[in-house]
């Protein structure tokens, strides 16, 4: 998952002034496994690297079956046709898909099962709504480790016009500052056959390192009661892109996460080091004041992963 944000980056620092959309979908999966239908949704930011290739990051959560809860984070390159009429845009998108799958037994305890597998999809997006956007989408799965899956989904996107360089003067006419300090409440959602709920919050500092590239480092507070009364400190390096004006923000990140958990096993607790993966969108609303929220996936390898749900104010200086 490093290399992948690592070659976002890189995608980004080649051209600045790329268009830039994003994507939600849903609609039908069906699982090699069981055979059976549900449902299933996406959201994906797409890059566009030159007139017919472009790189996507996307989050996709597959449903839940009986005995298993999976989804995904992949990034995919794309080859795209010219515009049809000016209006339709078909495209063929390959890349790794990083999967996180409860898997619950039947005495109800659970298993948190990793790996990467490959995704393929196929798109066609109408663009005669712009900057509103209308896409179809088929996917297929592939997973050697776990089960595959097809599906068919609908959505609506929008195209983002790409904000200037962060090193420029921002939309308030003072020149861009570098630091950042941001106070967040929410919920930590342990990712188990119950989904126990706990209340979450954080304070992070952040760092403008070079254009589209951040560094943080967090203190993360999840729950105080059992099963989940876990804390530490949270670094990432982040990929991030600006939009109108600089005013909204939109970044993935990735790091170690060095935790104290107290009911990771029955004879006390214990210190981890654990990964987070981050997604977050921020707007400035009032100069350098900006409304935060973020969503992150804790991945560990003795079945506590946990999904994070924060939201916050931050302060640019």
């Amino acid at each position: 998952m490093i290399r992948a944000i690592l070659a976002v980056c890189l995608v980004l620092l080649c051209d600045p002034v790329a268009a830039h959309e994003i994507f939600l979908d849903t609609g039908l999966v069906q699982d090699s496994q069981t055979n059976t239908g549900r449902l299933q949704w996406s959201i994906s930011y797409l890059h566009e690297i030159e007139q017919h290739t472009a790189f996507s990051l996307t989050y996709m959560n597959e449903g839940h079956q009986t005995d298993n809860h999976r989804d995904g984070i992949a990034g995919q390159f794309w080859l795209r046709t010219r515009k049809v009429s000016s209006k339709m845009v078909f495209g063929l998108g390959v890349g790794p898909y990083f999967y996180f799958n409860t898997h619950i037994h039947p005495d109800g305890s659970h298993h948190d099962l990793h790996g990467i597998a490959g995704l393929l999809s196929a798109t066609a997006t109408w663009y005669g709504l712009r900057p509103f956007l209308l896409q179809g989408r088929v996917n297929y799965l592939a997973a050697a480790q776990s089960f595959d899956t097809v599906s068919a989904t609908a959505g609506i996107g929008y195209e983002l016009d790409s904000g200037s360089s962060r090193e420029r003067p921002s939309a308030s006419g003072k020149e861009e500052t570098s630091n950042e300090l941001t106070v967040y409440a929410g919920e930590a959602v342990l990712n188990s056959a119950r989904s126990e709920r706990r209340t979450a919050w954080s304070i992070e500092y952040r760092r403008h390192l070079l254009p589209h590239i951040d560094w943080s480092v967090a203190w993360l507070w999840e729950g105080d009661r059992r099963p989940l009364d876990r804390y530490g400190i949270v670094t990432q390096l982040w990929m991030i892109q600006t939009f109108f004006n600089d005013r909204l923000a939109l970044s993935a990140g990735i790091g170690p996460y060095l935790a104290y958990d107290k009911y990771r096993q029955s004879g006390g607790g214990v210190t981890k080091l654990e990964g987070d993966a981050t997604f977050r969108a921020s707007y400035r609303f009032l100069g350098d004041l900006a409304a935060v929220a973020s969503w992150s996936r804790i991945f560990s390898t003795h079945d506590r992963d946990t999904d994070v749900f924060l939201g916050g104010l931050g302060y640019r200086f």
